[in-house]
C-alpha cells in the first residue's frame, strides 16, 4: 500500500447483526504461469471501454498525472477484490471482500502507480462537503454492480444502484474525476 494512504471512516447508522456466510472453499493458491497472466491482462485491455475523456477533445482528462498533491479514490469497488472479480470467478455468485482470493485491488494499483509524494485518500462513500474541504487534485470513483450470475443477475432496471450515483454526484460535482464502472452489461 502507498505510504500516505488515509482512509475516511463513518459510523454506520444502524446495522443488523447477521452471521457471516461461510468462506468459499478455495483451491490452493498458486502463482499462475506467465502466459496465463499475460492472457488475462490482454482480455482486460480488450474489454475496457472509454466513454468520454474530459469535457471536450481539446482538453482530455486522461492520462492522469502521477505526481499530484492529493488524490481521492472513492466507491464500493475501489478496494473490494470480490466485487472487482464478479460472479463466476471466486464463487458462482461472487463474494464481497478481499479475503477469498489473491489479487490486486484498483486502490492498491493506484497507490503503486503514483509518485510516492502523492497523498491518497480512500473513502467508499464520501460526503460532498468532505470532498470540497480537502481540495483534491482529482478523484477516481470506482463503482459497479454487485457480483451476480445467471438468474440472480436478471434485472429489468439496468441502472447503477446506490450508493454509486450518490458517490458520483458527491465527488464529481466538486472535483475533476474519472469514473470507472465495473459491469458485465450496459448500465444507465
Amino acid at each position: 500500500m502507498h505510504p500516505s494512504v488515509s482512509v475516511e471512516t463513518k459510523e454506520p447508522e444502524q446495522q443488523s447483526i447477521q452471521a457471516p456466510p461461510p468462506p468459499p472453499v478455495i483451491a490452493e493458491e498458486k502463482e499462475l504461469p506467465k502466459a496465463h497472466r499475460d492472457l488475462a491482462r490482454e482480455a482486460v485491455r480488450k474489454s475496457l471501454v472509454l466513454l468520454k475523456n474530459g469535457e471536450n477533445a481539446d482538453a482530455p482528462l486522461l492520462p492522469l498525472p502521477k505526481n499530484a498533491g492529493r488524490i481521492l479514490v472513492a466507491g464500493t469497488h475501489a478496494s473490494n477484490l470480490g466485487y472487482q472479480c464478479g460472479g463466476w470467478t471466486i464463487t458462482w455468485q461472487g463474494v464481497n471482500g478481499n479475503n477469498y482470493t489473491a489479487g490486486t485491488t484498483i486502490l492498491s494499483e493506484i497507490s503503486a502507480a503514483v509518485d510516492p509524494s502523492t497523498e491518497i485518500t480512500y473513502s467508499e462513500n464520501p460526503e460532498a462537503a468532505f470532498v470540497k474541504a480537502n481540495n483534491f487534485s482529482y478523484a477516481i470513483v470506482v463503482i459497479g454492480e454487485l457480483p451476480y450470475a445467471e438468474t440472480n443477475g436478471d434485472n429489468l432496471n439496468l441502472t447503477i444502484t446506490e450508493p454509486g450515483p450518490s458517490v458520483i454526484n458527491n465527488v464529481c460535482g466538486t472535483t475533476k474525476c474519472v469514473v470507472v464502472v465495473i459491469s458485465g452489461r450496459p448500465l444507465d
